[in-house]
């Protein structure tokens, strides 16, 4: 799969040195994950195209790069050819699709970053299926939720409203994954 990035383009974004080409790489790797989550290629991901499947996947890549990579925003813009004021954009637009759950933007979140590290892992040790699913535990709280990955906690407050409404569209895509009739008055 073509990476988007050329080698002439790592060139003229990076100058040489270990740590940034370090940098690159996992963006790479991180690009890949996303692509392959998504069903978007990683040349779509790094356009202009609007679209809204290309845009979030578009909006996840610098989220996940500023903060599972730990890369400053000013590397991640040079990387996706954007201005930094654009990857500010698209992480605060992802972190309020979170806050309010939404859950496609969740699941590729989630995706992605198992994707990301099955293929880590499987660069270092092969000892992982990429078949293999995540550990995931979800703990409710009064206050908001426990989500446990892999062993890797986060707490994420909520309002009841905001726990009912995840409640509610984990319900529906449950029955549909089971393929069982929907009828809207058994959850409002």
């Amino acid at each position: 799969m073509e990476m988007g990035i050329s080698s002439a383009q790592t060139s003229a974004l990076m100058p040489k040195g270990t740590a940034n080409q370090q940098a690159l790489t996992n963006f790479k790797l991180l690009l890949a994950a996303v692509a392959t989550v998504s069903s978007v290629s990683a040349n779509q991901i790094l356009g202009d195209n609007r679209e809204p499947r290309i845009a979030r996947a578009r909006r996840v890549l610098a989220y996940l790069a500023v903060n599972a990579l730990e890369a400053s925003k000013t590397k991640i813009s040079k990387f996706m050819d954007l201005d930094p004021t654009s990857v500010s954009y698209m992480i605060k637009k992802v972190t309020q699709e979170l806050d309010n759950c939404d859950i496609v933007t969740t699941d590729l979140l989630m995706d992605s970053i198992t994707e990301y590290k099955n293929t880590i892992v499987g660069k270092i040790t092969m000892s992982r299926n990429k078949h293999d699913k995540s550990m995931i535990l979800l703990g409710m709280y009064d206050d908001g939720m426990l989500i446990t990955i892999d062993g890797e906690s986060i707490f994420h407050e909520m309002n009841s409203q905001q726990m009912i409404g995840l409640a509610i569209e984990l319900l529906e895509r449950a029955q549909l994954s089971a393929n069982l009739p929907q009828k809207e008055s058994d959850y409002q």
